[in-house]
C-alpha cells in the first residue's frame, strides 16, 4: 500500500488509536503518519524545524478525516519529549475528556 494510494480504504485497525510520529513532517515518517490516519488514528507529528513540511503531513492526515497536531522541538531535548507527550494526551483526546489509557497511545521515531 502507498501513503498517497487514494483508492485504498483503511479497516479501522487503529481506530481509537494516538500515534507520536517523530520526523513525521516527510519521507517515511510522513508516510506512516497518513498510513495509521487511514487506518483510524489520531497523528502528533513531532519535526524539528521543517514548518511547511509538517503543515502539509497535518493537512494530509487531517484530509483522512482524523486529527493531527504539529510539534516542533528537538527530541534529542529530555524536556521537549516530555512536552510533546503532554502536548499529544491534550490534543488528542476524545471529545468525551476521556482519560488516557496506555492501550490508546503508539510511538514511532523516524529520526535520521
Amino acid at each position: 500500500m502507498k501513503a498517497d494510494d487514494s483508492q485504498y480504504q483503511g479497516s479501522g485497525k487503529l481506530k481509537n488509536k494516538v500515534a507520536l510520529i517523530t520526523g513525521g513532517d516527510s519521507g517515511i515518517g510522513r508516510a506512516v503518519a497518513i498510513a495509521f490516519a487511514k487506518e483510524g488514528a489520531d497523528v502528533a507529528i513531532a519535526y524539528l524545524n521543517e514548518h511547511d513540511d509538517a503543515k502539509e503531513t497535518k493537512h494530509l492526515v487531517e484530509a483522512q478525516g482524523q486529527k493531527a497536531v504539529t510539534i516542533s522541538g528537538d527530541i534529542g531535548d529530555e524536556t521537549f519529549c516530555q512536552q510533546a507527550i503532554q502536548q499529544t494526551v491534550v490534543c488528542c483526546l476524545d471529545e468525551n475528556n476521556q482519560q488516557p489509557t496506555t492501550n490508546k497511545f503508539i510511538y514511532l521515531s523516524f529520526e535520521r
